[in-house]
């Protein structure tokens, strides 16, 4: 428990240095790398409608340049009582505007777990969100390795 509660400071440590990194540098005219760091603390791991594990640091870090993005995203159970409690992905997609209304993603993720287990999945997807009222989404995933596919739905208000 040590060894991933100072794995979760030293995630948080760096992504305090890169934003403030971030905030110090002038913003380049015409870039369009962005990096984003991420550290959060869940009282249960669910994933799709499925616990998968309790109390759990999760930090992440995704790099985007244009439409094009990619990153990795990890969680570790702070008990380490759940079987692959721990898991990190990897992602990459694209995200593109289709009209001033519709924007189009599609990408890929590996899950891995515990280092890389039998579990390992690769997983494709695509999807479309609509800038309106309540931001409405559907998304279409399809894991390789476990031969099944996934149908979401969302809508949304941000205050």
């Amino acid at each position: 428990m040590i060894k991933q509660t100072s794995l979760a400071l030293a995630a948080l440590a760096a992504g305090l240095t890169a934003q403030a990194q971030d905030a110090a540098a002038p913003a380049a005219e015409g870039s369009a790398l962005s990096v984003t760091v991420d550290v959060t603390y869940v009282s249960d791991y669910v994933f799709r409608g499925a616990k998968l594990g309790g109390a759990s640091i999760q930090p992440s870090i995704e790099a985007s340049y244009g439409d094009f993005y990619a990153g990795a995203w990890h969680t570790s159970e702070l008990s380490n009582t759940t079987p692959n409690a721990t898991e990190t992905d990897l992602y990459a997609g694209y995200g593109l505007a289709v009209t001033d209304i519709l924007s189009l993603d599609a990408g890929v993720t590996r899950y891995t777990y515990e280092g890389g287990s039998n579990d390992d999945t690769t997983e494709v997807y695509v999807g479309l969100t609509a800038d309106v009222l309540l931001s409405p989404s559907v998304y279409y995933y399809y894991d390789f390795d476990q031969e099944i596919y996934t149908i979401e739905g969302s809508i949304g208000y941000s205050l």
